[in-house]
């Protein structure tokens, strides 16, 4: 159990487990420490409940990585003060000031628990613990933006200029992110496919075969998107491939290893795009449903390559 006191030898860390558990304590530290001092600052008493629920979070946070980081023998940073309630004149800062500092620390949290993803495992359960906080992070984000919009808080993006009339308000970056994933998926469709003439492994070529219908669909949804708003479709590669005479070009374990490290490219691509995406709600959520189902789909990879020897593995801490 990752929780027990007691780490046994299976339960070793690689270098970017440890760091990416103490970064996590560090950032939870700092953002503890900044909100407490703000919520001083704080005028409206429900965006104070807010910060306070939020700081819960945080709290309860910390004191898990706190715990890791003592289970592995990981020297710890210093812990943030508590509880700083101070006198001061709420006209020194503003609430909207306020909740933008704050989006902008968990807009960092989130982005570096996304590229902390892109590991091998050696121990699953932190592996999985990481997954975890990222993916309350990615809620916390989605969550805050929603409120301080409904606050009128938050600066809007400028607007796409061409959108087809009579169609939801999108901003400019956000449909270069729609464009970009559609771009980054087809690419990933005619990779796959190349590599997949050349798998020996029966399993594996299955998990191909999935992943290529799965990117298919995925493509299919961002370019119905892309029309909607009236943007031109970048041209998509051609689909036909030629099964070679001599698969020894590429074995298995490389393979594995191209297709395993475009997914964790992926997952980072979608979940850094959340925090980006603020005009448009239903498309944030669509950005939140490619990175968990991503993420699942890495737990997956990683599993069966572990299987077959094909990961490569991280030193150890």
């Amino acid at each position: 159990m990752l929780f027990n006191n007691k780490a046994e030898a299976v339960d070793k860390l690689n270098v970017k487990s440890s760091h990416i558990l103490w970064r996590s304590l560090v950032d939870r530290n700092i953002s503890i420490e900044h909100f407490h001092v703000l919520k001083n600052f704080v005028y409206d008493k429900d965006f104070k409940d807010y910060i306070e629920n939020t700081l819960k979070e945080y709290k309860s946070e910390a004191d898990k990585l706190q715990f890791l980081l003592n289970k592995y023998s990981i020297v710890s940073p210093d812990p943030s003060p508590r509880n700083q309630n101070v006198q001061v004149s709420s006209e020194i800062l503003n609430d909207q000031s306020i909740a933008e500092v704050m989006l902008r620390f968990m807009r960092l949290d989130n982005n570096i628990l996304m590229l902390g993803l892109k590991e091998i495992p050696t121990n699953q359960d932190v592996y999985d613990f990481v997954g975890h906080l990222a993916k309350k992070s990615i809620k916390r984000v989605d969550a805050f933006i929603d409120y301080v919009k409904k606050k009128k808080w938050i600066y809007l993006p400028p607007k796409y200029r061409h959108a087809n009339p009579g169609t939801e308000e999108v901003a400019g970056d956000t449909i270069y992110l729609l464009w970009d994933h559609l771009v980054f998926r087809y690419t990933n469709i005619r990779l796959t496919q190349i590599f997949s003439v050349y798998v020996t492994d029966q399993v594996f070529n299955a998990m191909l075969t999935a992943g290529i219908k799965i990117l298919q669909r995925e493509a299919k949804y961002l370019e119905d998107k892309l029309l909607y708003f009236g943007v031109t479709l970048p041209k998509p590669y051609p689909s036909e491939t030629v099964k070679p005479q001599d698969k020894d070009m590429f074995d298995d374990r490389f393979i594995f290893n191209q297709i395993l490290r475009g997914m964790q490219d992926a997952v980072a691509l979608h979940g850094t795009s959340i925090s980006e995406v603020i005009t448009n709600d239903k498309l944030r959520k669509l950005f939140i449903k490619l990175t968990f189902r991503e993420l699942s789909l890495i737990d997956k990879m990683i599993k069966y390559g572990k299987s077959q020897g094909w990961t490569f593995i991280t030193p150890e801490f």
